[in-house]
């Protein structure tokens, strides 16, 4: 993955970007002749187990274990060396303990957005000043009119330097406008956090927006929150994906439904084996911070937004779109990451301000 970094004025943000580049590629190439020196190792040991006699003499009963697979179907899943391979991707799960961080950590920062409804723009915009001053945001929106209104929003904030606002199809909810519309974008940085103007239409409109709320707030509500998620991310290099809390009222929503034989299609080119029984998760509501390489499996298959043009108030379940969502965490297992929720947020006290 190329890093990216982004541009600055000078000072002291400036230096802590080198400081972070210098250490992430100074750790990059020692992993680099660690593995190089492992690979030879495994090579030699690899060679010696070929040769020996007892691989000889126990090929007949590897050759019966797979006619075995056969006969008795596919109900075996696929080992890897990886202990964080999936499919029961709950396995994959950390409880991320949020420490005090007065500073985010220096990594490089994408935001990014999508912005369909127009009357959450303003409460969208507002969490960014929870965020470091150095973060890039990326917004998406179905029309020209609203990308100019979001423009014109960024300049009235004094962000519009880092602000890029594309309008995408209304096609694919709002993962399409992410995976397609930004697939170029995406990729340049080591850490993203993924946001979209969550109206929840198919819920009562005070449980949608309750929803939402607390999806943003446990995600970037402030400043001390954001700090401790990113340096979180900057603590575990195995961390890949970090999400909200499930709350109750979708808990029961946490399975395939008529998602599937879509799912089980995804999955097959990584030789990840799912079935209707599997144990699955994922970001209900599509919101998380990441590194992009969690994301790489589905970036890669380099989906078109015409791809999801079955993605109507009346084809949810069962689309393109939803069966992605249900695939962020295999992404984690695929590439060899883990993944975690931050803890719930504390009931709100009318003496205290919620703490992060």
């Amino acid at each position: 993955m190329k890093d990216f970094c982004p541009e600055s004025d000078g000072g002291d943000d400036a230096q802590a970007r080198i400081h972070w580049l210098k250490t992430r590629n100074a750790d990059l190439e020692d992993k680099c002749f660690q593995l190089k020196n492992a690979n030879k190792a495994l090579s030699a040991e690899l060679r010696s187990v070929y040769g020996s006699h007892s691989w000889k003499l126990t090929a007949p009963l590897r050759h019966a274990a797979t006619c075995a697979r056969k006969i008795l179907g596919r109900r075996f899943a696929l080992l890897a060396p990886d202990p964080l391979w999936p499919p029961e991707v709950k396995a994959l799960e950390k409880k991320l303990t949020l420490k005090d961080a007065s500073s985010p950590s220096a990594i490089p920062l994408g935001v990014f957005m999508h912005i369909y409804y127009m009357e959450l723009a303003e409460e969208m915009l507002d969490l960014l000043d929870h965020l470091p001053s150095t973060a890039k945001i990326h917004i998406s929106t179905d029309d020209e009119a609203k990308r100019q209104k979001l423009l014109q929003l960024g300049k009235e904030r004094n962000i519009d330097r880092r602000v890029q606002v594309r309008v995408c199809p209304n096609l694919g909810w709002d993962l399409a406008p992410f995976l397609v519309g930004f697939a170029d974008e995406i990729p340049q940085y080591p850490l993203i956090l993924r946001l979209h103007s969550k109206r929840s239409t198919q819920l009562p409109e005070t449980t949608g927006t309750s929803w939402r709320k607390m999806l943003f707030a446990s995600l970037c509500g402030s400043k001390e929150r954001v700090n401790a998620i990113m340096r979180a991310f900057a603590d575990a290099p195995r961390l890949g994906m970090v999400c909200p809390p499930t709350v109750a009222h979708n808990v029961n929503d946490v399975h395939f439904g008529g998602n599937f034989q879509r799912m089980r299609k995804l999955l097959e080119p990584h030789g990840v084996i799912v079935h209707e029984d599997t144990t699955i998760d994922f970001p209900v509501g599509s919101m998380f911070w990441c590194r992009p390489e969690t994301l790489r499996p589905w970036l890669d298959r380099r989906f078109v937004f015409e791809d999801f043009r079955h993605s109507g108030e009346d084809e949810r379940d069962g689309s393109l779109a939803h069966a992605l969502e249900r695939l962020l965490l295999f992404g984690c297992g695929i590439t060899g990451f883990s993944w975690a929720r931050v803890p719930e947020l504390p009931a709100p006290d009318k003496k205290n301000k919620t703490r992060a």
